[in-house]
């Protein structure tokens, strides 16, 4: 009765479940199917590890965030050259050498405004022009140099995503044959018959047969050779499972 003691509201059901019907603190298991199904995903390849789903019912909100780190890893893995720091400063510094001038010259352009030469509606008309020629002007001109400016780090950075993009691929396709070998179901089938149905980091009982996983206590990524050494074998539940990833249990 411990495991149900704690209650959970799903927000696209708005029923309240016991936690371990919970893929999150706030979605079901049931109503992340309905998403999954109703959010086909033709970018499965590069976007999601585990080989026990469907590469057509990803949810396009986990591409976007796979996506997005995938970004960061490349952003992080081109060093910044004084260039592309010159080119952080350009559209400041353009927008800055306007108004400088301006300040200088006495901003001549601003003379009909102290005639009082033109009526209320021209002199609007007429400043607004002028401020917009010391300011955006400036800043589409330092727009563009900053674009030239970042050309070349941009296609390193463009040429690291792919990179990465192919390595996650070949990663996944991995993992698809090493789940599917007989090797791996002969070992699964060991951990799970000496093992109780106990979760290892949590502590709940798992009752659901489709809830039961061996992990990997040291990440198969990280470490092959480990990957079929009961000793590195663990028995979790799938919501544990899910919030390790590739990580190990010290850095989780």
């Amino acid at each position: 009765m411990n495991n149900y003691t704690t209650l959970l509201i799903c927000r696209e059901c708005r029923k309240r479940k016991p936690s371990n019907y919970f893929i999150s603190q706030s979605l079901c298991k049931k109503c992340a199917a309905k998403r999954r199904v109703q959010e086909p995903n033709t970018l499965r390849a590069i976007s999601h590890p585990d080989p026990t789903l469907d590469p057509n019912t990803e949810s396009v909100t986990a591409t976007q965030r796979v996506v997005k780190r995938l970004h960061r890893q490349a952003e992080h893995a081109v060093p910044r050259t004084p260039r592309d720091h010159l080119a952080t400063l350009t559209p400041f510094t353009i927008v800055a050498g306007f108004w400088a001038i301006g300040f200088l010259c006495g901003f001549p352009s601003f003379g009909p405004l102290r005639d009082r030469s033109l009526n209320w509606t021209l002199e609007g008309a007429y400043f607004m022009f002028w401020i917009g020629w010391y300011t955006f002007f400036p800043v589409l001109i330092g727009l563009w140099v900053q674009s030239v400016l970042n050309r070349p780090r941009s296609k390193k950075v463009a040429l690291r995503l792919y990179e990465l993009a192919v390595e996650r691929a070949r990663t996944i396709s991995d993992a698809r044959a090493f789940y599917a070998s007989a090797e791996w179901n002969i070992v699964r089938r060991l951990v799970l018959r000496e093992a109780s149905r106990k979760c290892q980091v949590c502590g709940k009982l798992i009752r659901r047969k489709s809830d039961i996983t061996v992990d990997h206590v040291l990440p198969r990524s990280k470490f092959p050779h480990l990957a079929l050494e009961r000793s590195n074998l663990q028995v979790l539940c799938r919501i544990c499972n899910s919030r390790k990833g590739d990580r190990s249990l010290s850095n989780t």
